[in-house]
């Protein structure tokens, strides 16, 4: 009888932990993609911001500004 009743114990320490873990790596998976979202959106803006600034150096009027130059390396 004493075994029984450790192994039911046994089993729901362990049903709890599981329980726990899997709620636990779901709530982490939703944090990663989120942060994957919003990582793709900033690679995405500072592209932009690189085309932008490359252009703005072509222009004549800013053609070899040191400062342009120093933004785009």
């Amino acid at each position: 009888m004493t075994i029984s009743l450790w192994l039911g114990i046994a089993l729901s320490v362990s049903a709890a932990v599981n329980g726990i873990l899997i709620w636990f790596s779901r709530e982490q998976s939703r944090e990663l993609l989120t942060i994957a979202d919003n990582s793709e959106d900033l690679l995405e803006l500072v592209v932009g911001f690189k085309n932008h600034i490359k252009a703005v150096y072509e222009l004549d009027s800013f053609y070899g500004d040191e400062t342009l130059k120093s933004l785009m390396d």
